[in-house]
């Protein structure tokens, strides 16, 4: 595991968690948002929820490989933005289906604002209305430039310039954002 222990803060549900407490003995899915900025554990944290809990992971980054022959989609030349709505679109119908067939899911985005983590939340509670929603902020610090340039053919400028704004934009979720917010930060040393 590459993350210290996680932080739990839980806005409405603070004993241990309990999914049929609410729904007189019905389990209800839950659909776990994970955001950050990239290189922050989102994609590991999502391999250990399917692990751990049987989630099903809905990866961005994957579904931009999916659509694109195996090839991260270029920034320059309106690649990456010809494929963003389609991206979107189908990662929407992959957990609106996922959850309304009363699976767990999480989405493997940046979700790196209010509004975008609550048009999630507002989908989980619209095909469920009584769905749980956890947020889980990954903080760790394991992007660089080298992982760009190998994964996504970006260069070391492109890098910093899409860094640097995503860094600008990236608002951090509060508690009142989810049924319960788990922070994940990098281990101390």
């Amino acid at each position: 595991n590459r993350f210290a222990a996680p932080t739990t803060l839980a806005a409405r549900d603070p004993v241990v968690y309990d999914p049929t407490i609410k729904t007189g003995g019905k389990r209800m899915p839950t659909l776990a948002i994970l955001c950050g900025l990239p290189g922050s554990g989102k994609s590991t944290l999502g391999r250990k929820l399917k692990a751990d809990r049987g989630f099903f992971v809905v990866s961005t980054d994957a579904l931009r490989l999916a659509v694109n022959a195996g090839v991260y989609p270029k920034q320059t030349g309106g690649e990456y933005g010809t494929l963003e709505p389609v991206v979107w679109e189908l990662a929407r119908l992959a957990v609106e289906r996922l959850l309304g067939a009363g699976h767990d899911a999480a989405i493997d985005a940046i979700a790196g604002t209010p509004e975008r983590r609550a048009e999630w939340r507002e989908l989980a509670r619209r095909v469920v209305p009584d769905a749980r929603v956890e947020l889980h902020w990954c903080r760790g610090t394991w992007d660089s430039a080298e992982r760009w340039a190998k994964e996504r053919d970006i260069s070391p400028d492109e890098y910093r310039e899409i860094r640097s704004r995503l860094e600008r934009e990236f608002i951090p979720p509060s508690e009142a954002e989810a049924d319960e917010l788990v922070v994940h930060s990098a281990p101390t040393n």
